[in-house]
Order: structure tokens, then sequence, then C-alpha cells
């Protein structure tokens, strides 16, 4: 059965996390990872386990809080994985989110149960400063999509409606979603294809013309504005699975181009045509018939994802009403495998923007990638995040969090936590990352530093409450603070002189020396970050409303002089930093 290859490919998932056994051991909450990788395959798995899961007693009905800050979009999620494949899901856990909405939009912030607090407090802050557009509440399961789940779930739009409306929030988009094994597996199997919407369609043309080559044919025409307003409508941002951004009309940058295209459609509708640049349709099937009555055309296509004009498309679906009399320039393209990242790709160089999947064919990338070739422990993908690992003996790091971590590392948390994406979108950016001097040796060194923060993060997390003592509880705080593990990276290496008492004028040259394998490398790292983590207080203040601050190299200049000022009086930390110094080299 078609569940069958789903549950085993989550098995292999939930087996190749680097977590611990516990972790992977909450069935439920792994699963609702899955679902968010397959959703957002930029997303690695791990990082969305410690930045969103907040699962445990006195959780509030909530089981993981995931922001895309680029997306303006946060997703609220209440979870439940059950022994067996059943026609319904609980109904009560659909209720349960209800509640969470409940806690995190109308309650007191002093009445919010502490585990959610913090990422209550982010919420409100996000939605006070614009910076969430869009709340949707996600009951997910591994039973069978139901209307009786889905009934439930209208409660929980209300609620929240009702909540952002008294908090003055009425241009919040708020919905909520059954996320069943039947969505999943469909997730699952569109994550092999740029094709989403495998539908097909019959569509009214005046003119048009093919084109055709050996491994491509076409046709070029025009289709009305009010057509792609229902189309977008109906299946919203599936349409865009093959475009490189997807609509981003909550962006600043975008927000006066995309009101340009709606002020054109509704103002001056017969010259939208003339104005607009068109859109490039990647299409499973595609055939062109005579109208019976010889006025035009019928294009019928099979599936359709739009590889470019996310923006027009967006726009005008926005609008208040369909558009009449307007028209747009479309080409439908139906393509063999081998040359749809070559469409993608060039119907996108338009733009400014390089994403990460063209960044995986320049120099700097193919030579990571063969240096990470020659390890056993560990490798690295240039392209873009899969969902399953290449192999459960070695540890995968994703691309994304490779620039994210080693942005940290190299005294950038600001684009680290919030500017991931214009890493490789930005030019300047990626080359302060993606340099000459950058190496598989020194990568590992990095991201040995970023997972052996994670892994005491998570010893606290899943320690008794009742044996920590006040130090550990304050540290758990700072953990709760979104963003404070990649500060801490950044503060920690920024304290690498203090520790190898030499100079290091370019942090790119340190790494473990060549002997050490990856797994090592974390728990040599570890006494490091224990020492440091009480001086943790220095870099609260570089994390406010759930963002760590622009400027922040004096909080991070704080945590050195702390550090320094420890180890000086400290024989005991003089002696753990010599041991960690003594593995570590200067590449030449």
């Amino acid at each position: 059965m078609a569940y069958d290859a789903l549950l085993d490919s989550f098995n292999n998932f939930r087996n190749d996390l680097d977590v611990s056994q516990s972790i992977k051991d909450n069935k439920s909450a792994i699963w609702s990872i899955f679902a968010l990788t397959l959703k957002f395959p930029n997303e690695t798995p791990e990082s969305l386990i410690n930045e969103s899961l907040v699962d445990g007693t006195d959780d509030g009905k909530v089981d993981l809080i995931f922001f895309n800050e680029e997306a303006k979009k946060a997703i609220i999620i209440q979870t439940t994985y059950c022994a067996e494949i059943k026609d319904v899901a609980p109904t009560n856990k659909a209720d349960d989110l209800n509640t969470a909405a409940s806690w995190l939009l109308s309650r007191n912030i002093d009445e919010v149960p502490e585990r959610i607090r913090t990422k209550t407090e982010e919420l409100r802050n996000y939605l006070s400063n614009k910076n969430v557009e869009t709340i949707e509440f996600w009951y997910v399961h591994n039973c069978k999509d139901s209307d009786a789940v889905k009934r439930n779930l209208v409660n929980v739009e209300s609620t929240s409606k009702n909540a952002l409306e008294s908090m003055g929030n009425n241009t919040v988009t708020t919905f909520a979603r059954e996320v069943g094994i039947d969505t999943i597996l469909k997730w699952y199997k569109d994550s092999e294809t740029p094709i989403l919407v495998s539908d097909e369609f019959r569509i009214d043309v005046k003119y048009g013309y093919p084109l055709s080559a050996s491994k491509w044919n076409a046709y070029m025409t025009s289709v009305s504005a009010g057509w792609l307003y229902s189309l977008y409508r109906q299946y919203g941002d599936e349409l865009f699975y093959a475009n490189i951004r997807g609509y981003m009309g909550g962006g600043r940058k975008d927000k006066s181009i995309n009101n340009g295209i709606k002020a054109t459609c509704e103002q001056e509708p017969e010259n939208f045509w003339i104005y607009n640049n068109g859109i490039t349709c990647m299409v499973n099937g595609l055939n062109v018939e005579d109208k019976a009555d010889s006025t035009g055309k019928v294009v019928i296509i099979k599936g359709i994802s739009i590889v470019n004009g996310a923006q027009t498309t967006g726009a005008i679906s926005e609008l208040a009403n369909a558009p009449q009399n307007a028209y747009v320039p479309i080409r439908f393209v139906r393509c063999e495998k081998d040359v749809i990242d070559n469409i993608i790709e060039y119907n996108n160089t338009q733009n400014s923007i390089k994403s990460a999947d063209f960044r995986s064919r320049d120099a700097i990338q193919k030579r990571l990638m063969e240096q990470f070739s020659y390890r056993t422990d560990v490798k690295y993908e240039g392209r873009r995040s899969i969902l399953v690992r290449p192999s459960r003996t070695v540890i995968f790091l994703q691309r994304d969090e490779v620039a994210q971590i080693t942005a940290a590392f190299h005294q950038h948390p600001f684009m680290a936590y919030h500017q991931k994406t214009k890493i490789w979108e930005d030019e300047s950016k990626y080359d302060k990352i993606f340099n000459d001097s950058i190496s598989c040796m020194h990568i590992i060194f990095a991201e040995t530093l970023y997972r052996a923060i994670l892994s005491i993060k998570e010893e606290l997390i899943m320690a008794d409450p009742a044996v920590l003592t006040d130090t550990k509880k304050k540290q758990l705080d700072f953990f709760r603070k979104r963003g404070s593990t990649i500060i801490l990276t950044t503060a920690i290496a920024h304290c690498l002189e203090i520790v190898t008492s030499r100079p290091i004028p370019d942090l790119f040259k340190i790494a473990f020396k060549d002997n050490i394998k990856f797994l090592g490398a974390v728990d040599l790292w570890k006494p490091l970050v224990n020492i440091m983590l009480p001086f943790h207080s220095k870099l609260d203040i570089a994390l406010q409303n759930g963002r760590i601050i622009e400027k922040s190299e004096d909080n991070i200049d704080d945590f050195r002089s702390a550090v320094e000022a420890t180890s000086v009086e400290a024989d005991q930390i003089k002696q753990k930093f010599s041991a960690f110094s003594s593995n570590c080299q200067i590449l030449q």
C-alpha cells in the first residue's frame, strides 16, 4: 500500500535524526517534523526540533510553534500518532487547538504556561510589529483525513479570528487545517516532482502558436487574468512548487510592485497585457484543439506549475473580485526531466536573486562537495535539501544549515538568524561566508560547535525540572529564547583566541586535526560550552522580541571579556582550554 512506503520513509527519517533517542521516541512530534520538512524542504529537521518543539507537560495544548519570518507566517501544531491508521483521528486533539489559540492570542501573558510563554511573547510581538501576516493551526496525525475533524477545526478559526480582532489585528489571515496521513502522503509523493497540481484544464483562448524541440514542446498564448485569479484561489501556493521563490506579496520589497500589478488590473485592464512580462508554466501534458465554432483554440493541459509569474498570479488573486477584460501573456511548456532544472533557473535569472539552487553549481560549492566526498563520517549536500538522508552511518549536513552556522561562527548572528536565505541571494553576503578560504575542515569545526550547543540545550530540556538548580533553570530560560543557540555560537567563536592562546588572523583557517571525527569533535566542544554558558546573561539583551538585534557586537564583546576574566583566575578552565587547543590546527 502507498501508506507502507510513506511510513517506511518516516521510520528512516526518524532513525537518521541527529537528536537524542528520547526525542526520537516521541513519534507524534517527529511525525509533525516530518510533515513540516515535506512542506518546507529548506528547513532542516534538527533545526525545526530545536526551534519549534515545545511538547511536554503544561504546554498549553501546543506541540510545535514554527515561525517562517520571510513568509511572515506562524504555524501552531497539535499532533498525535496512533498505533494504527484509523478512519478518523481523535477529535479531542482538534479541540485542543482551540485551547491553544486562546492561550497564545488572548490570555494574560502571566497566566500562559511557562513552557510556551516565551514563544507566546514572540508571536504577539511579531503580530504587533506586523512581522506575521498569516497564522495557520495544524492538527497533524497519522489517521485518514476526515470531515469530522474538519468540522471541529472550524471553532479554532473562529476563536483565533476573534482574538486577533480584539488585539486590533484585522488584517492577519488565520485558518485551521487537518494534516492527516492522506495529506502527508500527497506531500511525500509531490516531493519528487515540481508539479503538484495534477488536474486537467481546458482553457479557451483566441490566438496562439506552438513551438517545439527534441526535448520539449510549448504553446504561447494569452489567458484572462480572471482565470489566474480562480486558479490561485483554488490551489494556492501549490501552483508555485517549481518556482524559486513563490509568491512574496507580504514582503516589503515586493509590496509596491505587487500593488502596481493590482492597480493596473483594476484601473487599466485593457493595458495589462502590454505592461506585464508574462508567465511561464510547466505542464505534464499539452494539447491544442480548434474550437467547434472556429472562434479560437482550446488549450488542454494536464498538471500545472508556475515557474515564472508567481508575483503576477499572487497579486491578481488578492483583488476583491475576479478581474475583467485583463489578459496575461503565457506559455505552457511540456519537457523532459533533464531540462526541468534549466527551465526553472533560466526563467528566474531575470531577477537579481541567485538562489541556493543556482549556487550549487559554482566553483566553491563544487570544491566543498569534493572535499566532503573523502570523508566517511560526514557528508555535505550543496543542492536543495532532501528528505531522505544518503546514509544512516554518516552525519548529513544540509546546505542551508551550513550557511547559517558558518555565518553565526563568523560574527554575523543577525544575518544567520534573520537573513539566512539572503546568504544565497545576495552576492556580498554569500562572499562573506562561501569564499576561497572556506573548507570542509572548517565547516566541521563550526558545525560541531553548534551541535554541541544543541546537545546541551537538549539535556536541559529533557531534565526533570525538579532537579534543576537555579543556574540551570536560568540557562534553560535562555535557551527558550529564539536565536539563543545562534548568538551563543557567535559568542563562543569570538572567544577562540582566548581558548587557544594564539592569534587567529583568519578565523576560516581554524579546524580540528585531521584524525578527529565529527561526533568526537562535538564531544570536544561540550566542556567549552559548559564553561561559557553561565555567561549567557551578557547575551540576553541581544535577544529581544524573538529576534537577535542587528548590532550585537558590544554584547558579544562583554561575553568574551567575562570568559577571559574567569579563565585568567581559574587553573582548571585553563587546563580545559589547553586540552581543546591541542586538538586544533591552523590550516594553510
